[in-house]
């Protein structure tokens, strides 16, 4: 079974819904994304693309996906959980971005048709949110069995 573990370095960015253009008249004309989800998905299936060697790893079957969002550790932290984490731990995040669909999504879209053909073969999800040092995303993708 494949396994492939990739680390982005850079700050996490949720994926708002669809914008939708539109005519007077009601009828939607066209979907989008703002220009920097865009440029972010780019950058992390780049990212990916160097990480892998730029290898053909394609990925069929079940996946089970991990992801970990890290986030740099805001200045009006407390003291105790700077500490902490100073000292190379990870404190729980509780706010915003919600961790369920949109921070997952745009990484799961930028791999897409690269990596995997639809995110559907998606079978088992895991996501956290912390506070670290740094800015840092660690994904780790995994074919598992159809059989529970």
């Amino acid at each position: 079974m494949k396994h492939i573990k990739l680390i982005f370095e850079q700050r996490a960015i949720p994926k708002q819904s669809a914008r939708y253009t539109t005519f007077k008249n009601g009828k939607k004309i066209s979907s989008y994304q703002t220009d920097v989800i865009k440029q972010y998905e780019k950058n992390i299936l780049l990212e990916a693309l160097y990480q892998t060697n730029k290898k053909d790893i394609w990925f069929e079957g079940c996946l089970d996906i991990e992801l970990k969002f890290i986030y740099k550790y805001p200045k009006s932290l407390k003291a105790k959980y700077r500490h902490y984490i100073e000292d190379g731990g990870l404190i729980r995040k509780t706010t915003q971005p919600d961790v369920t669909d949109n921070l997952n999504k745009p990484i799961v879209d930028a791999l897409q048709t690269r990596f995997y053909k639809n995110d559907a073969i998606i079978s088992v999800s895991k996501s956290e949110k912390y506070y670290g040092l740094k800015d840092e995303i660690i994904m780790e993708i995994k074919e598992i069995s159809e059989f529970a």
